[in-house]
């Protein structure tokens, strides 16, 4: 390959190797790590004696080997096992293979990651086709009639032999990228000028149209508002005009019966007054009937109702 390819290949297969780690890192978060904790201390397991998985014969629970002493009791020449989780009694724990298997598989896949085949099982990434810019395993070449059309131009590559290079490469990169400092551009690039002025005139063109729109909406609505003022103006201020006279004589109604009922007391409390000359003896409220004489004196004044059903038309129109 030359040096454009072999730039080419080492771009992709790192971004390759970033995907992959994406994946491998949310893969691990999502494991359920009680299966390899200790329920106790909640300590990982481990193959060494210390912190050694541990089964309990009687009801299968696992604890590490530190914490059964501390669940352990002596009974007699006996030696019983308290489960903590279900309270059973058991005899003696045994180490757990099983669980000690899936740790050593578990931190194997941990510590040997390698990008690898999505089509072929996890199966190690050792060939670059630099034409189609593509990678494949070993058994993508054993089947290249299903995964690609031809071999040629295919490369080996390994892995561990590549990591200084892709480290190298990686440090260089950041390094240039480090030592490269925003610059202020001082000046507006005139190339960029006839794409703001497209932006510009779409934007004139933009609210001209709007405009024109709200111009429209409001004549139109204004031209409704008018035609049903021209045709029924006059019938709303009639109709308006008979519920205020009808209002206006109720409460001239009111005021007037209340002021015969008021009178009348009045006048034979004033009679009693004026025979005993004795104030305290006699309820007389002179200002209130003062007030009620003043509204009887004008309870004949008319408004205008006409004038004032014109305005409430008005206002609703207006309003609208």
């Amino acid at each position: 390959m030359n040096e454009e390819q072999l730039t080419a290949f080492h771009d992709l297969y790192f971004d390759l190797i970033l995907s992959q780690l994406q994946t491998y890192n949310e893969e691990y978060q999502n494991i359920d790590k009680s299966s390899y904790t200790c329920s106790i201390c909640y300590q990982p397991y481990s193959s060494n004696a210390q912190n050694q998985p541990k089964v309990l014969t009687e009801c299968g629970h696992t604890f590490c080997s530190s914490c059964i002493p501390k669940i352990s009791e002596r009974r007699g020449i006996l030696r019983v096992i308290r489960c903590p989780l279900d309270k059973m009694e058991n005899i003696k724990a045994i180490v757990n293979y099983q669980v000690i298997s899936m740790i050593d598989t578990y931190e194997k896949q941990m510590k040997e990651f390698k990008p690898s085949c999505d089509l072929h099982n996890g199966q190690e990434l050792n060939f670059y086709n630099h034409t189609e810019k593509k990678f494949y395993c070993r058994n993508c070449t054993e089947e290249a009639h299903k995964a690609i059309i031809t071999l040629d131009n295919l490369h080996y590559f390994s892995f561990d032999l590549l990591k200084p290079q892709i480290l190298e490469r990686l440090s260089k990169k950041l390094n240039e990228l480090s030592c490269k400092e925003p610059e202020m551009i001082e000046y507006v690039d005139g190339e960029h000028l006839e794409e703001i002025n497209i932006r510009k005139d779409n934007l004139v063109k933009f609210l001209k149209h709007k405009k024109d729109e709200e111009l429209k909406r409001f004549s139109d609505e204004a031209d409704a508002r008018i035609e049903a003022i021209e045709k029924g103006f006059e019938d709303e201020v009639f109709a308006n005009t008979i519920n205020l006279k009808i209002e206006q004589f109720q409460k001239q109604k009111k005021i007037h019966d209340q002021f015969k009922e008021t009178s009348a007391r009045f006048i034979e409390n004033f009679s009693k007054f004026l025979k005993t000359g004795e104030f305290q003896e006699v309820n007389i409220d002179a200002q209130k009937f003062r007030q009620m004489l003043k509204e009887q004196e004008t309870i004949n004044e008319r408004s205008i109702p006409e004038i004032e059903a014109a305005n409430i038309v008005m206002t609703k129109y207006i309003c609208q």
